[in-house]
Formats: structure tokens, C-alpha cells, sequence
């Protein structure tokens, strides 16, 4: 994506996916993805999945019924840039 898409990415995630109630099964039961934002539950990673999903990014490495951090890390539309603590 480019520097201004993800900047759109960034800007949609702030505007829809704030104060998202946590739950660790999102998109385990019903739709895998909510079409309002505001209807739905999510983890950290189906946040994220979710945000680039609505710009055609598709980041779960094995399009499974859950998105988790090991399936972005996997992702080949992802690299990684930086590691701490390591």
C-alpha cells in the first residue's frame, strides 16, 4: 500500500475502530466481518485485519475463521521492519 493508503487506513481505524469492545473470539461465531464497525467485538489482530480488510488487504495468512498476531506475522502483504527485546 501506498504511503497515502495507509494513511487512509490509519485515519479509518481511528474514526471506526476506537472503544471496539475486546473479545477474543471476533469473528469465531456470525460474520467474520461486520459491516458496522460499531456492531462488532474484536483482539488486537482482527483490529487490525479488520481496518485493512475494508481497503482490500486481506493480512490473514490462512483465512481462517480467527485472525490472530501469528496470522499477520505471516501474512506475505506484511514485513517485518523492526524487533525488540530480542
Amino acid at each position: 500500500a501506498s504511503e497515502e493508503e495507509r494513511a487512509a487506513i490509519a485515519d479509518f481505524a481511528a474514526e471506526n475502530l476506537t472503544g471496539v469492545p475486546y473479545s477474543l473470539i471476533s469473528g469465531f461465531f456470525g460474520k467474520r466481518e461486520e459491516e458496522d464497525a460499531k456492531e462488532m467485538t474484536a483482539q488486537c489482530a482482527y483490529l487490525i485485519w479488520y481496518a485493512f480488510m475494508r481497503f482490500g488487504y486481506d493480512l490473514d495468512s490462512d483465512g481462517g475463521r480467527l485472525v490472530t498476531v501469528g496470522d499477520l506475522q505471516e501474512s506475505p502483504l506484511l514485513e517485518v521492519v523492526q524487533v525488540f527485546g530480542r
